[in-house]
């Protein structure tokens, strides 16, 4: 993102629970039942958005 950082004028980001991300690709679910029950907002999950953060 640093390199391309001028570029960029918008980014949506989602956090996912592991357990439910997990959960997902044990039963071979397709991918909306992870966008139902797994993506939460950034914060709420187990994604680490500090490497993610522009400075």
């Amino acid at each position: 993102m640093k390199t391309y950082f001028n570029r960029i004028r918008y980014v949506h980001v989602k956090d996912v629970r592991k357990d439910i991300f997990y959960e997902v690709q044990e039963k071979n679910w397709i991918s909306g039942r992870l966008s139902v029950k797994g993506f939460t907002v950034p914060g709420d999950g187990d994604f680490d958005f500090a490497p993610f953060h522009c400075e």
